[in-house]
């Protein structure tokens, strides 16, 4: 979903899957465009090339919008001259124990410059990676990496720099928050602030 002050034109694609549309953007009114079904990662754990790039003509507010059977969340994207190098994850624990709709916690990392080197170490265990060890993936303008967690660890804490400007985000697929006793999972997302951006004095 777009929004904007003024009157504007944007485009959105997902140049991996050839997909591209230009869109109006009206003053106090919001434009949605639906990206088509395989821009969805797949992957529990490597590099896909579905990242969405936004480019509009002013300037503009960008809202991600996930809509699953039972569930909708949404998150502010921020523009380019926002993100940075150096991030955490911050997901949703997933019991062991779980109603098995639940889905633990992952991030995704999106880059925006080609051969761009990603650092990351795990704040848990998952199927492929242990807690504590760095490892490294590269990144080409547009490319997605993604990992996700495992029931009983969750990524909240995962440390992720790297050598040039990327985007994260996370959280989890379905979460039942505040406890197990609440057993109607949700979507949760959010597009994470790069360190340099967090502060010490808030209103809320």
């Amino acid at each position: 979903d777009i929004s904007g002050a003024t009157a504007t034109t944007a485009t959105v694609a997902v140049p991996a899957l050839g997909f591209s549309e230009d869109v109006s953007v009206t003053p106090g009114q919001t434009t949605s465009v639906a990206l088509p079904r395989p821009s969805d990662l797949t992957t529990l754990d490597g590099v896909e090339g579905l990242g969405v790039h936004v480019t509009t003509a002013a300037p503009v507010t960008v809202y991600g919008l996930e809509d699953t059977n039972a569930s909708t969340d949404g998150f502010t994207a921020l523009p380019v001259t926002a993100i940075g190098t150096n991030y955490y994850a911050l997901g949703y624990e997933a019991l062991t124990g779980q109603p098995p709709e639940a889905a633990p916690s992952d991030f995704q990392i999106v880059g925006t410059r080609n051969g761009t080197t990603v650092t990351i170490t795990p704040a848990a265990t998952t199927a492929n990676r242990p807690q504590g060890v760095s490892y490294t993936v590269t990144l080409n303008t547009g490319e997605t990496y993604q990992l996700i967690g495992s029931n009983g660890a969750d990524l909240t804490g995962t440390h992720i720099t790297a050598n040039a400007p990327v985007s994260v985000l996370a959280g989890a697929e379905c979460a039942n928050i505040p406890s197990l006793s609440y057993v109607y999972c949700n979507y949760v997302a959010e597009q994470m602030p790069p360190t340099p951006e967090w502060g010490k004095d808030f209103l809320t």
